[in-house]
């Protein structure tokens, strides 16, 4: 079964310990946390960045 990935707009990354956190802003204008993120790579083919938690939640980090 495919997880529903979540976009996720005004982001920014820092580093966390071994990890990545990312806040933003959700399709409603709600505050996002994605947290435990290992790595963070670039979109390929006009998509933005996709990143999956520590819990398996995906989100696409897209500019605003």
């Amino acid at each position: 079964m495919a997880s529903t990935i979540k976009k996720v707009t005004d982001w920014s990354a820092r580093r966390a310990s071994a990890s990545i956190t990312i806040i933003g802003k959700g399709p409603k204008g709600d505050d996002v946390k994605i947290t435990g993120v290992p790595v963070l790579e670039a979109g390929k083919k006009g998509r933005g960045p996709i990143v999956t938690d520590k819990a398996g939640n995906r989100f696409e980090l897209v500019s605003s």
